[in-house]
């Protein structure tokens, strides 16, 4: 599989937000902070989320969008079964997955949300996800985007985050290298900011996506 499984540090870490959810009030904040405006375009629509981990983001996306329903995938299927066990809402469903090469049909979903996701996998794979989410998405979808670059990691407490996580930090993309992949298959880019930590950015599918930046990507 191409995207990067989480090491036994990330896969404890995951089961305990199921115990104690603060992973559920950081994206939560997240969320509310950058995303509200967005909100009518997810109600009672079919949602995507990939990376899907011990499921604190999905949990997030229903009871603040209201989506009718979602799907949830994580390649690790340790986190899928955590996240099956601590989730109570009928309309998720969580399933295994690779983000790199999704296996859902063309214009399925209305939204896509990545929270932190992304980093995790190998340059040029990085690449495919971000193609295979345009493929799956409806024309106009969205995607959510909050998630790390290079940049997150070269800070201090980055570099602190390095000895517990791992990434492909030495191929791992720039912010302005995502941002400018997801204009060249087609995005429209809604929404772009930036803290120390993460970065946080909306698209819309627009254009036709070309089929040779598919294949090359």
């Amino acid at each position: 599989m191409l995207h990067m499984l989480m090491n036994r540090f990330e896969v404890w870490e995951n089961g305990l937000t199921s115990l104690i959810p603060y992973r559920e009030w950081i994206i939560r904040s997240r969320v509310s902070k950058f995303f509200s405006s967005f909100a009518n375009n997810v109600v009672n629509k079919t949602v995507l989320e990939i990376g899907s981990g011990s499921g604190a983001g999905a949990r997030v996306v229903n009871r603040y969008f209201f989506p009718k329903n979602i799907i949830a995938s994580e390649l690790d299927s340790r986190l899928v079964e955590t996240a099956k066990r601590y989730t109570k809402d009928t309309n998720i469903l969580f399933e295994q997955q690779d983000a790199a090469i999704l296996k859902y049909k063309n214009n399925t979903f209305d939204a896509v949300f990545d929270f932190k996701v992304i980093h995790h996998i190998p340059n040029p794979q990085w690449k495919h996800c971000l193609n295979e989410v345009y493929w799956v998405l409806r024309r106009v979808g969205k995607f959510f985007i909050i998630d790390q670059s290079i940049e997150s990691f070269e800070t201090l407490w980055g570099r602190i985050l390095r000895l517990f996580f791992s990434h492909p930090y030495d191929s791992l993309y720039t912010k302005q290298e995502f941002t400018e992949y997801l204009k060249k298959i087609g995005y429209k880019i809604l929404l772009s900011k930036q803290t120390h930590e993460y970065f946080v950015i909306v698209v819309e599918k627009r254009t036709p996506c070309c089929q040779e930046n598919y294949l090359l990507g």
